[in-house]
């Protein structure tokens, strides 16, 4: 279910520097798997999310599906949806 292709541009703010500095060491860490593709550019002055990008790929239903079942089989993931959907 990867993504074949990814380019873009991605600009990124947090209220707080110290966030934007976690989602920058969360960029790097990917860095690997995305290469050059895409690139992601902090801005640690303003609250900002906004870019291009371009994503190719497949999605077999089948694929989606077991993800799906995984996913609401677990007891934490049902429980954090709850919590989300009831705020």
């Amino acid at each position: 279910m990867l993504p074949k292709k990814v380019r873009g541009k991605l600009y990124i703010g947090f209220e707080d520097p110290y966030m934007t500095g976690q989602a920058m060491a969360v960029a790097g860490l990917l860095c690997p798997i995305y290469k050059n593709a895409l690139q992601v550019y902090p801005d640690f002055e303003n609250q900002i999310l906004e870019g291009e990008l371009f994503i190719k790929g497949r999605v077999r239903l089948s694929s989606a599906a077991a993800l799906a079942f995984h996913l609401f089989r677990n007891r934490k993931f049902r429980k954090l949806l709850k919590k989300l959907l009831k705020d």
